[in-house]
């Protein structure tokens, strides 16, 4: 600090209304030899700070606050607090920053961290507490000034800029830091969580984003934000919020440089410095154990939650935001012009009439510095002023998201801020609404609005618009549907749809020939707004590019492991496509085809059949056995019989397939196409044979063909291209079924790595690999179970206890845990082997053993009931490992669900083992992956209970 320049002991902050108590206070400090400034208030209630008060603070060395329900009024004050206390935080000890406490109790002061005296009930201080001031400030040296600048910490896994204009929400950030501290000393082991709650608009992520900045020194080990669409998503059920966090793991893993999603805790753990970890607009209806799942995995890990709705557990302190208060409103509606005398009723009015909304005061606020305003007064007969039919539409389409009241104003200052941007600002905001309110990449926006959109948002985001983040920006789910609504004309609109349709068709088309899948995720919320599927959005009509895009998105999705997303989307299409008028024969079964190949990944076989034989019909029929279309629907009606068990009747078709695409004259022996067919002509030819001679020739003959795939394949495909890496799965479990075990293990960990690399460690493909190779592994004589642990846990996050590998992984994980001989491992391949049951006669309602798994879930079943009763025989029933027998039974009871109440016998046995689990996983006794699959079955049972009773 300057030394010519004098420096305090003390600073006094005080409201007006407490004058006499304040001089008081300062006689007895100088009296008792401090140096004390006392802040004069001047000026307006909500003006900023002036410089001199600034000044004073920074040369003092601690703070006194005279605090009384006046000063809690009072914005001058609170952010005299909020500063001092900041920076006292930052030299490392807020204790020098004290409160006397005048016609209030000592458990009402805020901010709490707050030193606290009680003022005499003579509100007169005496000497006794001057002595206890005075020996605060001299345990302290330096001043406010000292404190070292806030650091920039990483963020990931991009950075939120944030609002460079916060005002009003002082208390609530230093609420927040104190929830954050709440388990620590109350002694709880509990991680610290604290949830932000209110509705749209009222600043719940600004709020956050700005206590990550304010208070970055906490928390150097980065800032996690995972942003999960609570108001804006199409789903929010567990198994899609899950998915999506999962997503955006897998961003931060690769953002940080590690192997994968699997790899971000223990590295957290290695660094050993503090996190935030913050999930942006959680869904309210999440079950309490997902939110335990998706909080910080480590004890580093401070958890930040807003959310619309109320979460209780595992909150260790929750804050409601509430409109902001008439003077703080007030102080945000003149934050970049100052009020005249004369003004003061109209700012008060105009912040009634927007009910103190945050973002109605910040879209007006940005109204104050048009060229053409005319003073507060003006705008507040403009806000309330009753617009004809457009403001109408706008606000109908914010009814139920605005307080009550404030809808029509919010409504008139929106569409005057837009009004009065520049001409290229309103372009872009334009093209923004035409996507779904989530991350949109500058990439994007400048494919639609051309290369200087990005940069003509900043008019937009320094008037509350949009908030820009690293790389890209965000617009409000309110903005969005305000500015969706007759702005510029629907033309316009339409043209900047039709260019986001050509771009995003493009990132998609990308990843046919590379594996950009990770890279474009960002993009495909918006998919569903262009073509007319996001929930609350245009409803655009649904063309052949519109179908194109929503298939090659099917196929991106099914290729990145997101088989579920990937149906749910081709589900929509086809339905869309069979209703549409004009749509012809050959898209809709082109739609089913991709459909097929969606549930046939799901595992839902006899779906994926009854479709394509439909669609091999049609086909033929409109356009010919010999299109290409047409042999590609009969090559993956091959691949669906050999999965239904059918190996016989897939060869035929499979081969037609290769030898259709071989001799055709625009494919060839080296297209990618006739390869895909040749891997599959090797994958259904080790399959064929009744006897053990037929099968041993057989599976000989598929070894020469995956040989023959793999010298073609590396002359058209670089090593790492994903279908080529089939090939080498392919030939490895062709080396197991010869006997040549070493080989395949070999090719196998080669296999692994290129797939965690390319594909990640969580991809279904790579999951399959490692279990493949456990399996083979076993066949040598090695231990297995733990490396079978982790792939069912890789399962249950990807795939989802409902798919149908999940049940076989956990099958070969029984039997190498058991280590029974007469149970040998099914291999991960694509097509799950065994033959589907004819139909059995059944009593109804009581046993149903029609299914495409019944064989593998009966197997499944015996598996986990001897295992579970052999644990308890040699443990004893409440053992950890005789509880996490118990869960995998119960999974199989309910996955397979044969006979009427096994699903909720299932739960029962979750429901009493869980908290002994969860007590285990305290002790040690078992590993939070232990507990993590115990939660997941649970929550799947849980739910499936729920849809059986509904």
């Amino acid at each position: 600090m300057d030394e010519e320049v004098p420096s305090y002991e003390v600073f006094l902050c005080y409201s007006w209304a407490d004058g006499d108590a304040a001089d008081a206070m300062y006689g007895a400090m100088t009296a008792a030899g401090l140096s004390v400034f006392q802040d004069k208030v001047e000026g307006e209630l909500y003006a900023p700070l002036g410089d001199s008060i600034t000044s004073a603070l920074r040369r003092s060395r601690t703070l006194v606050a005279l605090m009384s329900p006046r000063l809690q009024d009072s914005p001058h004050c609170r952010e005299e607090l909020h500063l001092a206390l900041s920076a006292a935080a930052r030299l490392g000890d807020t204790s020098r920053v004290m409160a006397v406490v005048l016609d209030m109790s000592p458990e009402e002061v805020r901010p709490r961290e707050l030193t606290r005296f009680r003022l005499p009930r003579t509100a007169t201080p005496d000497a006794n507490l001057a002595a206890e001031i005075t020996a605060v400030v001299k345990r302290h040296t330096g001043v406010f000034g000292d404190a070292p600048l806030r650091p920039n910490p990483p963020w990931y896994p991009r950075e939120h800029v944030g609002n460079t204009r916060f005002q009003g929400r002082w208390d609530e950030l230093w609420e927040i830091r104190h929830g954050m501290r709440a388990r620590s000393r109350n002694a709880d082991r509990g991680k610290p969580v604290v949830v932000v709650t209110g509705p749209g608009g009222l600043g719940k992520t600004a709020l956050t984003v700005q206590y990550a900045r304010w208070f970055a020194q906490e928390h150097p080990g980065g800032v996690f934000l995972f942003e999960l669409g609570g108001s804006g998503a199409n789903s929010n059920s567990d198994a899609a919020i899950r998915m999506a966090f999962r997503r955006q793991l897998a961003d931060v893993a690769e953002c940080m440089g590690v192997s994968g999603p699997e790899a971000v805790a223990p590295t957290l753990v290695a660094s050993g410095l503090p996190y935030l970890w913050l999930l942006d607009d959680l869904p309210a209806t999440v079950c309490p154990e997902l939110v335990d799942e998706l909080c910080a995995p480590t004890a580093f890990g401070y958890t930040l939650i807003t959310t619309r709705g109320r979460i209780d557990r595992p909150a260790s302190a929750t804050i409601s935001l509430e409109r902001l208060s008439p003077l703080m409103g007030r102080r945000v509606l003149i934050s970049r012009r100052r009020v005249s005398p004369g003004e003061q009723q109209a700012v008060r009015d105009i912040v009634n009439l927007l009910g103190g909304h945050p973002l109605g005061l910040t879209l007006a606020s940005g109204l104050s510095t048009l060229p053409d305003f005319a003073g507060y007064p003006a705008l507040f007969a403009e806000l309330a002023s009753a617009e004809p039919d457009r403001l109408e539409s706008v606000a109908g389409g914010l009814v139920g998201e605005l307080p009550v009241g404030c809808v029509r104003p919010f409504a008139v200052a929106l569409l005057r801020s837009f009004a009065a941007l520049p001409g290229a600002t309103r372009a872009a905001l334009t093209a923004l609404s035409v996507l779904s309110p989530t991350f949109v990449s500058d990439d994007l926006l400048a494919a639609m609005a051309g290369e200087s959109a990005p940069a003509a948002l900043d008019v937009a985001t320094d008037r509350g618009l949009v908030v820009r983040s690293v790389g890209g920006c965000t617009m409000h789910a309110l903005t969005a549907r305000a500015i969706r609504v007759q702005t510029f004309p629907a033309g316009v609109r339409a043209r900047y749809r039709e260019s986001a349709l050509r771009a995003l068709t493009s990132a998609v088309e990308a990843t046919r020939t590379s594996y950009r899948h990770a890279k474009i995720a960002h993009h495909l919320p918006h998919v569903r707004a262009v073509t007319g599927l996001l929930r609350g959005g245009d409803a655009w009509a649904i063309g052949p590019d519109e179908r194109y895009l929503l298939h090659e998105t099917g196929r991106t999705e099914i290729e990145a492991g997101h088989s579920g997303d990937a149906l749910g989307l081709l589900q929509t299409l086809y339905d869309a496509c069979r209703t549409a008028p004009g749509a012809d024969a050959e898209t809709v079964y082109a739609v089913a085809t991709a459909l097929a190949a969606a549930h046939q990944e799901q595992g839902n076989w006899s779906v994926a059949l009854g479709l394509l034989e439909k669609a091999v019909a049609a086909l033929t029929r409109e356009i010919g056995a010999d299109h290409p279309d047409a042999v590609t629907v009969r090559h993956n009606l091959g691949l669906a019989h050999l999965a239904a068990g059918r190996p016989n009747r897939a060869y035929g078709f499979v081969r037609e397939a290769y030898e259709a695409r071989r001799d055709h004259p625009d494919l060839g022996p080296l297209h990618r196409e006739t390869l895909l067919a040749l891997n599959s002509l090797a994958l259904v030819r080790g399959h064929l044979g009744s006897t053990a001679a037929e099968r041993r020739r057989s599976q000989q003959a598929a070894h020469r063909l995956w040989l023959g795939a793999r010298a073609r394949w590396r002359r058209v495909a670089g090593p790492d291209d994903q279908y080529a890496l089939d090939v080498l799965n392919g030939l490895a479990l062709s080396c197991r079924a010869i006997g040549c075990l070493d080989e395949a293990v070999a090719i196998l960990d080669d296999l692994r790595e290129r797939r965690a690399h390319l594909l990640g460690s969580e991809h279904p493909d790579t999951l399959s690999t490692a279990e493949n190779a456990l399996i083979v592994r076993s066949e040598l004589g090695e231990e297995t179970a733990d490396g079978l642990w982790k792939v069912l846990l890789g399962r249950l996050r990807g795939q989802g206890p409902g798919h149908p590998r999940t049940g076989v992984t956990m099958a070969n994980l029984i039997r190498a845990e058991y280590g029974s001989a007469g149970h040998r491992a099914t291999l991960g391949n694509r097509a799950v082997l065994g033959s589907r049951p004819e139909p059995v006669a059944e009593a109804p309602g009581v046993v149903r053993l029609d299914g495409d798994h019944t064989d593998t879930e009966i197997d499944l079943q015996q598996l986990a009931i001897y295992w579970q009763q052999d644990c308890t025989d040699r443990f004893g029933s409440d053992d950890p490992r005789s509880l996490m027998a118990t869960c995998l039974l119960a999974y199989s009871l309910a996955g397979a669900n044969h006979v009427d109440g096994q699903v909720g016998l299932a739960l029962e046995e979750l429901e009493e083992s869980w908290p002994a689990i969860a007590d285990a996983a305290e002790t040690g006794e078992l590993s939070s992956d232990d507990l993590e699959i115990a939660t997941i079955l649970r929550d799947w049972v849980r739910q499936s209970a729920g849809d059986q009773e509904a």
